[in-house]
């Protein structure tokens, strides 16, 4: 028992150092960057009744603008647009395909 009691906690100290190392070079890329894409499956957001929410969605790639529709909406049929970030002038781009998304759309 008391082995485990010194043990433990250096252990714990060893991978925390070694966890410190383990991402060098890390470079955060710009939003625009090619080398990002940045409509792919992420966290997007949509603006219903003048709310934001944030939703998990694959985009795809393309020049269409990304709409998803949410498979328990009471109001059946209804799209909604899927934004970049929460402005509405960011809308995301993706196929022209419309993604459906499991669930109700959000609500406060």
């Amino acid at each position: 028992m008391k082995f485990k009691k010194l043990i433990l906690p250096i252990v714990a100290i060893v991978f925390a150092i070694g966890m410190a190392f383990a991402t060098t070079n890390f470079t955060l890329e710009p939003k625009n960057s090619p080398d990002v894409p940045n409509d792919l499956q992420a966290t997007m957001f949509v603006n219903i009744g003048n709310s934001w929410y944030e939703i998990e969605v694959d985009c795809e790639s393309g020049a269409a603008n990304c709409q998803v529709r949410f498979d328990e909406d009471p109001v059946s049929g209804t799209t909604y647009q899927v934004y970049n970030s929460e402005n509405l002038d960011d809308p995301a781009q993706g196929s022209a395909n419309i993604k459906e998304l499991e669930g109700f759309p959000p609500t406060d």
